[in-house]
C-alpha cells in the first residue's frame, strides 16, 4: 500500500500574511498609476477619502445609519483579521424609511476574493441583527477599485504596525 504526504503550499501565519500583504501591494499599484499627474492623483485620492467618510460620518448619518456602521466594525476581515469598517470595504450605507430596503455597498480588496460569499452573509447577520425590522440588501462594486488610502488611521496601525 503507497501513501502520499501531501506538504501544505503554505508553512506559516507569516507567508500568508506575506503573500496578502504582496498582493494588496501589486493591487494598489497597478490600479494607482493613470496618466493623472501626481497632483491629480492626490486631489481625486482625497476626494474619494472625503466622500467615503461622508457616507458614513456620524456628523451626516442617520441613527439608524450610525448604528449599522457602528455593528458591521464587528466584522473582520477573514484574512487580514481587521475589521472592515477600518479595512475601507464600506462604501455606502443607505437607511431609507421603513418601507424601503436598507443597503450596504461594499468594495473587495480583491475582485478575486474567495470569501465574499461570507463576508456578504456575515454583513446581512450583522444588519439583521441591529435593524431587525428592514429588509437589507449588500451591493459589491465591482468597479470601484479598493485602495490602501480607504483604510483608517487604525485600520494602517493593524496592518502595518504603523500610521
Amino acid at each position: 500500500m503507497h501513501s502520499c504526504n501531501y506538504k501544505p503550499i503554505i508553512t506559516s501565519h507569516n507567508t500568508l500574511v506575506f503573500i496578502v500583504i504582496f498582493t494588496l501591494a501589486i493591487s494598489f499599484l497597478v490600479t494607482s498609476y493613470t496618466s493623472a499627474t501626481a497632483d491629480d492623483f492626490k486631489q481625486n485620492s482625497t476626494n474619494q477619502t472625503i466622500k467615503h467618510h461622508l457616507s458614513t460620518s456620524q456628523l451626516t448619518a442617520t441613527e439608524c445609519e450610525k448604528n449599522i456602521f457602528q455593528a458591521l466594525k464587528k466584522i473582520n476581515d477573514p484574512e487580514l483579521n481587521i475589521n472592515i469598517v477600518d479595512l475601507g470595504l464600506i462604501k455606502e450605507i443607505k437607511c431609507p424609511d421603513e418601507t424601503e430596503t436598507l443597503s450596504i455597498t461594499i468594495i473587495l480588496t480583491s475582485p478575486f476574493c474567495p470569501y465574499i460569499k461570507d463576508l456578504i452573509a456575515d454583513i446581512r447577520k450583522t444588519v439583521s441583527e441591529t435593524a431587525p425590522n428592514k429588509k437589507n440588501t449588500v451591493i459589491v462594486d465591482t468597479k470601484t477599485r479598493w485602495k490602501p488610502s480607504r483604510m483608517t488611521k487604525e485600520g494602517r496601525k493593524q496592518l502595518w504596525g504603523s500610521e
